[in-house]
C-alpha cells in the first residue's frame, strides 16, 4: 500500500447480444493536470509507446477544457463498473480480441 494513492479498474459487462471483439472497454488516455491543462493522445502509459511508435499526443492550456476532462474522469473513477484494486488481490485479465 502507497498511502494516498488508489488504483482502480473498470470492466464493462457483455453486450447482450454476446460477445464483441475489441469492444466493451474503457481505452481513453488523458492526464489532467491541477485543473488546469491535459494531455489527451493515443498511446498507452508504457515507454515503447512513446519512443519506438507512432501516435499522437497534444497538450492543451485550458482551465475549461480541463476542468471537463476531468469531469470525465470522476464520471469513471465513481461509475457502477469500477472496483477498487486491492494490493494483494487476485484478478483475471478479461479476454479481448478475436476469439478463435
Amino acid at each position: 500500500n502507497v498511502p494516498n494513492i488508489e488504483l482502480k479498474y473498470s470492466v464493462i459487462p457483455e453486450w447482450s447480444g454476446g460477445y464483441v471483439s475489441f469492444a466493451r472497454v474503457e481505452h481513453c488516455k488523458f492526464i489532467v493536470v491541477d485543473g488546469s491543462s491535459f494531455w489527451l493522445g493515443t498511446s498507452n502509459c508504457e515507454k515503447s509507446y512513446f519512443y519506438t511508435s507512432r501516435n499522437l499526443g497534444i497538450v492543451v492550456r485550458n482551465a475549461r477544457l480541463a476542468g471537463q476532462m476531468q469531469s470525465i474522469f470522476l464520471k469513471s473513477w465513481s461509475g457502477k463498473y469500477v472496483e477498487l484494486i486491492a494490493p494483494d488481490g487476485e484478478y483475471t485479465p478479461r479476454e479481448h480480441g478475436e476469439r478463435k
